[in-house]
Order: C-alpha cells, then structure tokens, then sequence
C-alpha cells in the first residue's frame, strides 16, 4: 500500500471588484496531506498560493468554481512539490535523523 495524500481547499482570498469582474480569487488557501502505508504516521502542510492577474476573457465566476478547476490553478508542478516536502516529513518522522537537546547544565 502507497503513502494516501489529500488536497484540501481550505478558502480563498478574493478581490471584491477587478474592473468589470467580482469576487476575483487571489489566494488559494490550502492544506495538503499524507498518510504513510502504515495507516498511523502522517503528516501535513497548510500553505497558500497567490494567482495571477486573472483574464477577463477566460474569467470563472466564484459560484462555478470546482476542485478540479481550483487545482488546476494551483498546478500540477506545486502539488508535486508538495508531495515530494510530505514524503520527506513522513521519512524524517519515521527514523528520526535530529533530536532536540535539553542544555546540559
């Protein structure tokens, strides 16, 4: 069984009025997450992600937004970033390669 990671759009930031468009989103706040094969290590990222000026031409409006749309947005290259910070967390937290030390006086 293979690491389970889930995307959870959290909000958005949105600009009330952009010239004709309203409600544009400028921020994409979001939480990505993993579980290891072993069903109890996990770990997760809550970050965000601030979007290009939007084209009025090829404009979504706020109400029609989807997961799948969203994430797009977010792109393809992040989320595997993401994935990639995740497994190093679950690798770290699995055998441990630093400890914090009290001081020894």
């Amino acid at each position: 069984m293979a690491n389970t990671y889930n995307l959870e759009i959290v909000g958005f930031q949105t600009k009330i009025t952009d010239g004709d468009l309203e409600n544009v989103v400028v921020e994409i706040h979001y939480k990505h997450s993993v579980v290891a094969e072993d069903g109890e290590t996990w770990k997760a990222i809550s970050t965000c992600i601030v979007l290009d000026a939007p084209d009025p031409d090829n404009f979504t409006e706020f109400n029609e937004l989807t997961p799948e749309i969203v994430e797009s947005w977010i792109g393809e290259d992040r989320i595997e970033s993401d994935k990639a910070i995740l497994d190093e967390q679950l690798l770290e937290a699995q055998a441990p390669s630093y400890e914090l030390k009290e001081t020894p006086w």
